[in-house]
C-alpha cells in the first residue's frame, strides 16, 4: 500500500490526534511559516495550505477578504477545522491532484507534508502546485533541510518512510521559479547541531516572464 494510500485511511487521522494540541495552541510569533511569510508582505487574496490539519495556521494568516483553504487527507482534522476555523475552507484531498481551477491561488503553502509523500508522486505534486499557482504567486514550502537526500524508518506505523530533502528543488531547477527567502530551524526536541534535525521554511516566486526573458 503507498503513503498515499496509508494516509488516506487511517495515518492521517492518527498524525492529527498526535499534533492537534500544538497545531491548535501555538500563537502568530510560534509559528516558522507565519514569521517567513510576514516580512515579505505579500498581501495574497487567495491562499492554499497543503498538508493543512485542521486549518489552524490559516486561521491565523487570513486578514480581511482574504480567501483561505486548507488541503488534508485527514478526516479528523477536517472535522476539528470545520468546528474551530469555519471561516477557512477545506477539501479532502491530496497534493498530486488537488480540486481547484489553474491559476486558482497567489500563495500556496506546503506545510510539513512533502516528507512523507511517495516518491513517484512528486513530480505529480509540482505540477499540481505549479498548475494553481496565480502569474507572480508564491509558495512556500515548510519541511526538512538535510545536508543530502536520504529516507529514515517513520517511527509512528511499521512500513512507512520519511522522506528527507530540500524539496524546494522539485521547483528550483525551472527558471520560472526563484528563491526569495529562507529561514532555518530545529526540529522541537532535536539538536541543532544534527543536519537531519534541520527544518526551513523557503519561499520560492513564481514568475514565468521573468524566467523566460525574450530576446531579439
Amino acid at each position: 500500500m503507498s503513503q498515499r494510500a496509508r494516509f488516506v485511511a487511517s495515518e492521517g487521522d492518527a498524525y492529527h490526534a498526535r499534533n492537534a494540541r500544538s497545531e491548535t495552541s501555538a500563537g502568530v510569533a510560534d509559528d516558522p511559516v507565519l514569521a517567513v511569510l510576514r516580512p515579505l508582505a505579500l498581501a495574497p487574496r487567495r491562499v492554499l495550505e497543503i498538508g493543512a490539519g485542521d486549518g489552524s495556521r490559516l486561521a491565523r494568516l487570513r486578514a480581511g477578504g482574504m480567501l483561505c483553504v486548507g488541503v488534508e487527507p485527514s478526516r479528523a482534522a477536517l472535522a476539528s477545522g470545520s468546528r474551530r476555523f469555519p471561516e477557512v475552507r477545506r477539501a479532502r484531498a491530496t497534493a498530486e491532484r488537488l480540486p481547484f481551477a489553474r491559476g486558482a491561488f497567489e500563495l500556496v503553502i506546503l506545510g510539513f507534508c512533502l516528507y512523507l509523500i511517495d516518491r513517484e508522486d512528486l513530480f505529480c505534486v509540482a505540477a499540481e502546485v505549479d498548475r494553481v499557482l496565480a502569474p507572480g504567486a508564491h509558495v512556500a514550502i515548510f519541511d526538512f533541510l538535510p545536508d543530502e537526500p536520504h529516507r529514515r524508518r517513520y517511527v509512528h506505523a511499521d512500513g512507512l518512510s520519511s522522506f528527507k530533502m530540500d524539496h524546494a528543488q522539485m521547483f528550483l531547477w525551472n527558471p520560472a521559479y526563484r528563491r526569495v527567502a529562507q529561514q532555518t530551524f530545529t526540529h522541537p526536541g532535536g539538536d541543532a547541531r544534527n543536519a537531519d534535525d534541520r527544518l526551513a521554511v523557503s519561499v520560492l516566486r513564481r514568475d514565468v516572464t521573468a524566467g523566460w526573458p525574450e530576446r531579439t
